[in-house]
């Protein structure tokens, strides 16, 4: 599992954009799994001692999600992270304070039980494009309030075709526009994958 996990609100739009600019510096790190339907309450017993020690210890923050509709058994977590250095110093937090709970060999066989459970995981590293996303809280506590106090996040994961990525922003441009025009309230959170899946574009959008 080593220490990448979730964060989404009302209306997140991802995508794979091979070499799109992307001026902000905010980071998601995202940890899925697929958990084996037979191996469900172990996964779920394993989890809450990774999370009873990171919290006890001073390790790393991150939110856990569950899809509801789709694809079952499928969990989520996810951090913010403001670089790839910060990125780094959280998975230390983490594996110190497991160490610090479980010893070095403790900490090793509860990882090695999570992945009996498993059918398959995938760590990503998504950027944050602010310049797409509408009705922003104004803030980071701001921000993971919202999604601290929302119990659904919808969310849809878009290819691109090759070569559309442009026009794709484009549109999403003009989504920006108008919701925040119509002061609808629904925030649209927009991201890019930049390690984690295939360069070429894909885009994923959630909300709640």
């Amino acid at each position: 599992m080593r220490a990448r996990i979730l964060v989404c609100v009302c209306v997140t739009v991802l995508w794979v954009a091979g070499a799109t600019a992307q001026s902000q510096p905010d980071y998601l790190g995202v940890f899925s799994v697929r958990v084996r339907p037979e191996k469900r309450n172990d996964f779920d017993a394993d989890v809450k001692k990774f999370a009873d020690a990171n919290r006890n210890n001073g390790g790393d923050t991150w939110i856990a999600m569950e899809t509801a509709y789709g694809e079952g058994n499928t969990v989520l977590f996810v951090a913010t992270r403001q670089s790839y250095a910060a990125m780094e110093k959280a998975t230390e937090s983490f594996m110190g304070a497991l160490s610090k709970a479980l010893g070095k060999d403790g900490a090793e066989k509860l990882f090695q039980d999570m992945d009996t459970t498993l059918l398959s995981s995938r760590t990503e590293t998504r950027q944050r494009r602010w310049d797409l996303s509408a009705n922003v809280p104004p803030d980071l506590a701001a921000l993971l309030k919202m999604v601290g106090q929302s119990r659904y996040v919808r969310t849809v994961l878009v290819h691109v075709r090759p070569g559309q990525t442009d026009n794709f922003e484009s549109l999403l441009k003009d989504i920006k526009a108008a919701h925040e025009k119509a002061r609808s309230g629904v925030t649209l959170l927009v991201s890019a994958a930049t390690l984690g899946r295939r360069t070429h574009p894909v885009l994923h959008s959630a909300g709640c």
